[in-house]
This record gives C-alpha cells, structure tokens and sequence, in this order.
C-alpha cells in the first residue's frame, strides 16, 4: 500500500499549525508569567498532532494495519520533526529559542499519542481478527 497524502488531512493541518506557532513571532498575552505553561503546550500540539496521526493512519490502512509503517509515520516523523522545529527555532528565527525542555515535551507528548493510539485507538478501528476454522 503507497501512502496517499490526501488521506491525512488533519495531520498535515496540525502540522502547519504547528511550524507556524514554532516559527512565528507570539504576541505578548501575559500568560509567559505562568510557569512552564509553554511545556505543556509543547506536549499537547504533539500529543494531538500524533493522535492525529494514529487516526488517520489506522483509518488509511482498515484492511490491514502494518505497525512498522506506524512506527514510523506516527512516532519516529513526529519526534523528527519537534528536533528540526527546535533547531529551527534556534537558528532560523531572532525571536525564539530553542530549548531541551521544548524537546523533552515534544517527544513526551509523542510517547502520549503512540501510547494512545495503540491502546486506544488501535483497538477500535483494527478490523477484527477472523477466526481460523478446523
């Protein structure tokens, strides 16, 4: 089975909402006062954007789930990508910095969804098993 872009829509949506609120310049709404309120952050536009994933890769693939190409659309793209965005953030813009503690959530939040997806959703949306006669 090739991969068909088109049949993840939310992904690549939480994908570009997430390079834009990594890359572009915030504006001050008073909440940076709150302590480690942007790691939470972190964690959820991951743990969203990997359930994301999960769903749309398990609905893409109904007949037959196939959990390497999982591993790697849904764990292995996602932790990449929050290491580029950091890296981006660091070298790429005047306004942000990169940061191991943005990581850290990044991949927590990864971990969230891989958790969540093959518990949770996996479970639900696999076809079920068809039983062996004899």
């Amino acid at each position: 089975m090739k991969y068909n872009p088109s049949k993840y829509p939310l992904s690549w949506a939480a994908a570009a909402a997430i390079i834009a609120l990594s890359l572009l310049k915030a504006p001050g709404t008073g909440l940076e006062r709150i302590p480690h309120l942007d790691k939470a952050a972190h964690f959820c536009m991951y743990a969203g954007w990997g359930c994301c994933l999960w769903l749309e890769s398990l609905l893409a693939q109904r007949e037959r789930f196939r959990p390497r190409a999982a591993l790697w659309r849904c764990v292995a793209l996602p932790a990449a990508f929050g290491g580029c965005m950091e890296l981006l953030q660091e070298h790429a813009t005047g306004w942000r910095s990169g940061d191991w503690a943005d990581l850290a959530a990044n991949l927590c939040g990864v971990a969230a969804a891989a958790l969540a997806g093959h518990f949770a959703l996996r479970p639900r949306l696999s076809p079920p098993k068809k039983k062996q006669n004899g």
